[in-house]
């Protein structure tokens, strides 16, 4: 059986079903995680392979997003309750982490 190869679009949503398992994991350890859309599509160009189709993503997600945040998380680097940014360094064609900082909502209450 022949099948097409996978579009780039298709790619980057199989990264975020991915992504998914690999922030529950994450989110155990108190761990939040967000993607941006060049890390994405950077993960899914990555996690390609003509002849495996999506079969790699797998394999890439896990060296490129999974071990580093672990190692950061045990290095004390990013901590319990933290939002952690994975996006693209175009420069140097890898990803990089970065802590986000959380907006807490202020209320005002008239009176």
């Amino acid at each position: 059986i022949m099948f097409s190869p996978l579009t780039l679009e298709q790619m980057g949503e199989i990264v975020m079903l991915q992504m998914k398992e690999v922030r529950q994991r994450l989110e155990e350890h108190g761990l939040k995680v967000t993607l941006s859309d060049a890390a994405r599509d950077w993960l899914a160009s990555v996690g390609y392979d003509p002849a495996f189709g999506a079969r790699p993503l797998r394999r890439a997600l896990q060296k490129h997003v999974e071990s580093p945040l672990s190692i950061s998380l045990l290095s004390g680097q990013f901590t319990e309750g933290d939002t952690v940014l994975v996006d693209l360094d175009k420069e140097n064609n890898q990803l990089f982490f970065s802590k986000q900082e959380v907006k807490a909502e202020v209320s005002e209450k008239v009176g």
